[in-house]
């Protein structure tokens, strides 16, 4: 199973341990004015790159940073030379150049604020933070390639639902759509939705899809998969239930239908649904659309208050009663040794008492340590909809002032483009907070449990509309209306943008493609020669979005593939826990079989080689 393990400067501490996570951190430091590193940090950094290969792959992010001292342009300058210094030192020692990025950030981000000698010490550093990975097989490489075409989305059920995934899909999810697989009603509680987008080759490579049927090669416009469930129960849509998909701007190809995959097959194959996919126009406005805004304008957001957090005192650790051991009879008299040893007896009592309740006493208070991070959590979360909150009053009232100067569309656009954002950053210190919480035992905390009160994978999965559901949806009604108004008036040029759309009953898989519809004259087979069973093999067409995996079979052979088409064969293959690629460009029928050449690579270059091949 592949392992992870971010590797996070954090300033004070070399390794820690958080739950859930390993990490290990390095900061190199400099003195002032410096960016040349001195002996001691060549050598932490040379510890730092020994560590690096035990690992099949990694990558590095060097990030430089100065005091407060000098003008701001020459910190940027100087924090800029400082990270090069330590990305030249790595690559010295061998490590590869396309695997390092850096970044420098001057005084933007000081590490302690006041003017002190100690405080300027620690703002004069590079943060590196290097991501390694560790593969076993050709999968687990693949399964790393992407990470960015998964999203997850908690609805509530009652309500109507309008989602942008990270890609640009927009899924539009009505009110009570969903129920239990057997056809039972669901709860009133929210749904957790996942999403995976694939709209170009390193997604396709990344989650090992194909774009065929059983005898057909389809040209597709994007695969999306989608999963619903409650309470860790499978999901599916209530008999006539449909949702409306609109998949991202792309160059638009008539013709296209709608497939779903058939599960029963060993490896992905499609089955069309026989229904056409329509393909929408967006325009940009010419004209002032305006529609009626009172509700949106006078919308009651409640009584705005600033959530407060307070702890009680935390218990203390409940630390054992030593063990008591029996007193020799060597060093005592007789009389002595009775003595001692009823006291032995009385302190074995006591620690076997101690004993009977210690699991429960120490349970018990890890308990109490969970419940206050998570209460740091939920106030982290309450904080955040409180200042999302007033930033919709104040969008509110901007809009209610520029309501008859500007078109309504552009208008929300603008005021309200912060909804479908990532939240920004909001006054929360967390250190004071874990401080409140845990008070003289925080010590004991770190060392039974870990400080971190976030987990790795909560970071940025929330958008700011999630904190405001309700509004959101009265926002989506208006830039409805606003499109339903621009429809009625027919306003469609040249300068329109295409999008497919289309309505469905499914989940799961779901593709949106056109059949290439081949002779069998047009047809031939290309086979890899001398394969290993764990590689993988994609042939990828360069002048239309089709992607074939290779057959199961043990030739790994590509069959009924078009005559005549430009393609790249990408070969992935694991040796010793290394990434190997394979890559070949050809012409279908100029040749039947290849035997591939590959090479050691990295993430970051297998990634680069396969996003190329749509680039060119």
């Amino acid at each position: 199973m592949k392992r992870i393990i971010i590797f996070l400067a954090v300033i004070a501490m070399s390794l820690s341990i958080a739950i859930g996570q390993q990490h290990i951190s390095k900061t190199i430091y400099f003195n002032s004015d410096v960016h040349l590193l001195n002996k001691k940090n060549q050598n932490q950094l040379q510890k730092f790159g020994k560590q690096l290969e035990n690992y099949s792959d990694y990558d590095i992010t060097i990030v430089g940073h100065t005091d407060q001292d000098g003008n701001e342009d020459y910190n940027l300058k100087l924090s800029k030379n400082r990270a090069l210094s330590v990305q030249n030192f790595f690559i010295e020692q061998g490590l590869e150049s396309d695997q390092i990025q850096i970044g420098f950030e001057g005084e933007k981000k000081l590490a302690e604020t006041d003017h002190s000698l100690s405080a300027k010490k620690l703002n004069r550093r590079v943060i590196i933070i290097a991501n390694t990975y560790q593969f076993e097989n050709s999968n687990e490489l693949l399964s790393k390639l992407e990470d960015n075409n998964v999203t997850e989305k908690i609805i509530d059920p009652n309500f109507e639902n309008k989602l942008e995934l990270k890609k640009g899909t927009v899924i539009k999810i009505p009110a009570n759509a969903f129920c239990l697989e057997d056809g039972t009603s669901v709860s009133e509680n929210d749904i957790e939705i996942n999403f995976k987008e694939a709209f170009d080759y390193l997604d396709m490579i990344n989650l090992q899809l194909s774009t065929v049927t059983k005898d057909d090669i389809l040209e597709t416009g994007g695969m999306l998969y989608i999963e619903a469930n409650q309470n860790g129960n499978k999901l599916r849509l209530k008999d006539n239930m449909m949702i409306d998909i609109t998949y991202p701007i792309q160059d638009s190809k008539e013709d296209m239908e709608l497939f779903y995959a058939n599960e029963n097959e060993d490896r992905m194959v499609w089955e069309a649904a026989n229904q056409k996919v329509n393909i929408v126009q967006e325009t940009p406005e010419k004209f002032m659309v305006q529609i009626p805004l009172d509700d949106l304008i006078n919308y009651d957001f409640g009584d705005l208050e600033k959530p407060t957090i307070d702890f009680d005192e935390m218990p203390r650790f409940p630390r054992p009663v030593k063990k008591a051991y029996p007193p020799s009879d060597r060093i005592y008299t007789t009389e002595k040794y009775k003595e001692v040893y009823d006291k032995y007896l009385v302190a074995k009592a006591k620690y076997e008492k101690d004993q009977e309740s210690y699991d429960y006493r120490l349970q018990s208070w890890k308990s109490e340590v969970k419940l206050r991070k998570q209460k740091i959590r939920s106030h982290k979360r309450k904080l955040k909809k409180y200042y999302i909150l007033k930033r919709c009053v104040y969008a509110v009232k901007v809009l209610d002032q520029r309501k008859s100067e500007a078109s309504h569309e552009d208008l929300l656009n603008e005021v309200f483009g912060f909804l479908s954002e990532t939240p920004a950053a909001i006054p929360f210190n967390e250190k004071y907070l874990i401080k409140m919480a845990f008070g003289n035992v925080t010590k004991d905390v770190k060392e039974q449990m870990g400080l971190a009160i976030f987990p790795s994978y909560d970071n940025h999965r929330d958008r700011s509309y999630d904190y405001c559901r309700n509004f959101n949806l009265v926002l989506g009604q208006k830039k409805d209306l606003i499109l339903a108004k621009k429809y009625d008036l027919g306003y469609i040029d040249n300068l329109s943008v295409q999008k497919y759309a289309f309505r469905t009953s499914n989940l799961g898989w779901i593709n949106c493609d056109r059949f290439t519809k081949l002779k069998d004259s047009q047809k031939t087979t290309f086979a890899v020669s001398n394969p290993s069973n764990e590689d993988k093999y994609f042939l990828v067409f360069k002048n239309q979005k089709s992607i074939l995996q290779d057959s199961n079979d043990k030739g790994k052979v590509f069959r009924n593939i078009p005559k005549g088409e430009d393609v790249q064969l990408i070969g992935i293959r694991v040796i010793n826990n290394k990434p190997y690629i394979a890559s070949h460009e050809f012409k279908t029928g100029s040749i039947k079989k290849l035997e591939p050449q590959f090479k050691k690579s990295t993430m970051v270059a297998i990634k680069n080689t396969i996003n190329n091949i749509a680039s060119e």
